[in-house]
């Protein structure tokens, strides 16, 4: 868990490249790092082949649609997702239906955090 670390866009970028071979990765903490789209992207890129991930902590992170967008499409296929924590990440009506999309077949999902998003009346 990286929470509460300053990191920015390019050492969270960095991060996620060295996880690329922890395929047995569980659960991933990034709450408070600042983390923005170049990070988002890289998760994406970092979460294929993470099928052994069953919590996702990106709360209190200045993401917003694009960058959640491009996070729920690399949820895809992760079927053992049990906690997803979006709290406080600009999500608006985009994030929500990116969301919704990805969370078809979540069967094990019992946490979904949303608190604190301008999701709007659309979502």
């Amino acid at each position: 868990r990286l929470h509460n670390n300053p990191l920015g866009d390019a050492a969270l970028a960095q991060v996620c490249a060295a996880l690329d071979g922890h395929s047995g990765l569980e659960v991933l903490g990034l709450a408070n790092t600042q983390a923005g789209a170049e990070s988002a992207r890289a998760l994406g890129r970092s979460l294929a082949g993470k099928a052994k991930l069953r919590t996702l902590g990106l709360q209190d992170n200045p993401l917003g649609d694009a960058a959640l967008a491009q996070v729920c499409a690399a949820l895809d296929g992760h079927s053992g997702l049990e906690k997803l924590d979006l709290n406080n990440t600009q999500a608006g009506a985009e994030s929500a239906r990116a969301l919704g999309r990805s969370l078809a077949g979540k069967a094990k999902l019992r946490t979904l955090g949303l608190q604190d998003n301008p999701l709007g009346d659309a979502a």
